[in-house]
Formats: structure tokens, sequence, C-alpha cells
């Protein structure tokens, strides 16, 4: 039960019913769920933990996971009828997690987005170094009045050595999602150290879980949080809850 006074706190205490903003549940479509049979048995780890629903969000990511609308929402009503035919009440939409490239420009001059929400579009970068026009793609997608969701900030590294390039970021229209698992060691101490300075900053907009395996997960069930921390926590998911699923 939260304690609000105990020195921590599980997070999964916070989730009530939570729908997730990134995660990679639809099967076979990325380095997520393999298969229907495993994206069935995470959905019910995470119903477990409190999770009420996903706007699942697999990758779109030229020569790795061409994903479409189409592949997207294929995967989407076959996991629905898997959900369905094993009587699991779990809300389920879907949207992308978009590599800003070339490839993506593509998908937008093209109209073939799929928005988690409205027009809130998540978007990620490589691990080892941003685009070489990042400022004309995000032009790019304000200009389609899109709003772009930056997946993980507090994760590219690179970044870490100036934090102007996230106010810079930050001025030019993209929001931050956290990945929860951020605030723990499973990404490493530069990362948890960025994901803490982000909330006492209030970087962050909206929150998220990226799920991909079992272990991502697991780790979540055993995760906790001082409990200074907590009400920002609380004020991450009740926004995201208000913001994509009112």
């Amino acid at each position: 039960m939260l304690n609000l006074f105990s020195k921590k706190t599980f997070i999964a205490d916070l989730f009530d019913g939570f729908v997730d903003i990134h995660n990679h549940l639809l099967p076979g479509l990325d380095d997520g769920a393999p298969d229907v049979d495993i994206a069935i048995q995470l959905i019910q780890e995470l119903m477990q933990i409190g999770f009420g629903g996903s706007i699942s969000t697999p990758h779109t990511m030229n020569e790795y996971y061409a994903n479409t609308p189409l592949t997207i929402n294929t995967a989407k009503e076959g996991l629905l009828k898997a959900l369905q035919e094993n009587d699991i009440h779990f809300k389920l939409s879907a949207s992308s997690e978009y590599m800003m490239d070339g490839h993506f420009q593509d998908i937008l001059k093209k109209g073939e987005i799929l928005p988690l929400r409205d027009r809130y579009v998540l978007v990620e970068m490589s691990y080892l170094q941003p685009p070489i026009n990042l400022d004309e793609i995000i032009f790019d997608i304000t200009s389609k009045e899109y709003i772009p969701v930056l997946a993980h900030p507090e994760r590219y590294n690179y970044l870490h050595q100036d934090f102007s390039k996230y106010t810079d970021l930050k001025q030019r229209g993209c929001l931050f999602q956290l990945n929860m698992l951020a605030l723990s060691d499973y990404y490493g101490s530069s990362t948890k150290k960025t994901a803490y300075k982000f909330i006492e900053d209030g970087y962050y907009d909206f929150i998220g879980s990226d799920v991909h395996h079992m272990r991502h997960i697991n780790s979540l069930k055993n995760m906790k949080l001082t409990a200074k921390y907590v009400p920002a926590i609380e004020g991450l998911i009740s926004k995201t809850r208000e913001t994509f699923n009112p």
C-alpha cells in the first residue's frame, strides 16, 4: 500500500489502470514481442502491476523495421482478437515510435503517420548520434502541425555534456517522455542522473514504460522511488493519462 512517508515506494503502486504510451507489445513487428503468445504474457504481467491498457508503439525504422499503418494495424487487430478470445480486458490501440531520419521525412510528406492521439507523434533518435538535419526534421514535424514527443531523452548520452541542446529541443517544440526504468540503474548511472535532473528541472511532459520483454517488466515490479520524487512521478502519470486517455 502506498505510503508517502516511507523512505521508498514501489513505482507500481502509482499505476492504477495506467494506459502506457510507449511499449513494444504488438507481435512480430520489431524487437519487442515476437509472437501473440508472448504479447499476451507480457500484457498479463503488466496488468498484474496495475496497467490498464496500452498505446503500442513498434519501431518504424528504415532498413530495420519498415512498419506502415497497415502492418501496425494488422498486428493490433490480431492481438485484440487474441485478447478477446482469452477474455482479457486490456485497452489496446496503436501508434509507432518513429526514428527521425530521411525515411521518416518521406512518411511525413506522404501523410502516413499514426499519431499517439490527436497530433502527438512519438519520435526517437539514434543512441550513437543525432541526425545531421535534426532541426530540419523537427521543423517538418511542427510545420505539419504535429507535436513531437521525444522518447527517452535521458538516454542520449552524447547530449549529457551540453544540456543547452536539450533546452533547444524544448524550445523547438519537443515534448519529453520519461522512460520509467531510467529512474533505476537499468540504463546506467549517467542516464539515471540525467533523468532525475530533468525531473527536478521540470523538463518531462509524459511517462512511458518502453517495455520490450519480461526483463523490463520484472525490473518495473521491483523498482522503488525515493519519497521526494513520488509527487513528480504521480504528476507525470496524471498528465499522460489526461492527454492520451481522457
